[in-house]
């Protein structure tokens, strides 16, 4: 049996899955973990870290048996076009000072009655 390992669409789905499942992991590492009896506040953190991380084990080794198609070029031009615009709108709200917090305040009569109102 020849196993063919190329990059394809499962293959990299399973290596991206595995790196942000070893981030996760990483990120969280200095939580305490417990036990399922005391968790910890990193108890569901590494576990959903293990999870993906063995989800895209899972893809990755699956792919290296099935066929799946190639990983295909990537046109930048709508990415970047997206990102801009995004950035643009985020400048452009930020110099209109239609979005500083010092311009609302909370009612105190709505909150009393439970329903959180902005008053400009």
């Amino acid at each position: 049996m020849v196993l063919n390992i190329r990059m394809s669409q499962d293959m990299l789905a399973g290596v991206i899955f595995m790196a942000i499942g070893a981030a996760a992991y990483w990120f969280g590492s200095d939580l305490d973990t417990g036990n399922a009896a005391d968790m910890g506040a990193g108890y569901v953190p590494h576990a959903l870290a293990g999870i993906i991380f063995g989800m895209g084990a899972f893809m990755s080794l699956r792919s290296i048996w099935l066929s799946s198609p190639a990983v295909g070029s990537v046109n930048l031009r709508p990415i970047v076009f997206v990102l801009a615009s995004c950035a643009a709108f985020a400048l452009l709200l930020m110099k209109s000072d239609s979005c500083s917090p010092a311009r609302y305040r909370f009612s105190s009569r709505c909150l009393e009655c439970g329903v959180p109102a902005l008053s400009t």
